[in-house]
């Protein structure tokens, strides 16, 4: 259970900076953790240049090693939930 609590204010804390490092770069946060049937998304985001933008994060020491934690199968359930939250 410890575990799970830990990882759950690591999550927070990677969403929190993934946030800021993404209003520093001119993105305007529309949506934090935002649920559906279908799943989570961690952010939503508006491009400084137009288009919405779904963003799954994961704190992870090496970049790569969170890129790779991403499968087909998590970015299909990304994809779906995404395509709710515009509908």
């Amino acid at each position: 259970m410890a575990d799970r609590v830990g990882a759950e204010r690591r999550g927070h804390r990677g969403e929190t900076l993934a946030a800021l490092a993404l209003r520093l770069k001119g993105y305007r946060i529309l949506g934090r953790r935002i649920k559906t049937h279908l799943g989570e998304i961690d952010l939503v985001a508006l491009c400084p240049l137009g288009p919405v933008c779904f963003i799954e994060v994961k704190a992870r020491n090496e970049l790569g090693a969170a890129a790779e934690s991403v499968g087909p199968r998590q970015q299909t359930r990304i994809a779906r939930a995404a395509s709710l939250y515009l509908a």
